[in-house]
């Protein structure tokens, strides 16, 4: 899966949709999540590259107030208020 950006597309997102249909899906019948995770994000990556970059921006983005604390201030005064 990580090497797929030297195959052509058509037969990228073909494996690609293998490796949901197939492998991920015995990754977590076998439980190993850490593979399943990563093989489903591989994947996605290659199958719907917009959509991943999407999603990838918000979650940077949600880490990065994580980590300034804006989340955890933000929390504190909805709880703070009664919400």
């Amino acid at each position: 899966m990580r090497t797929l950006a030297a195959v052509p597309d058509d037969k990228r997102v073909a494996i690609a949709q293998e490796t949901l249909d197939i492998y991920a899906p015995l990754a977590h019948r076998l439980d190993i999540w850490e593979i399943k995770w990563h093989l489903e994000d591989l994947a996605f990556q290659h199958i719907n590259p917009e959509a991943y970059r999407d999603i990838s921006k918000l979650l940077n983005s949600k880490r990065e107030k994580r980590g300034s604390g804006e989340l955890c201030r933000a929390g504190r005064s909805d709880s703070a208020r009664g919400a």
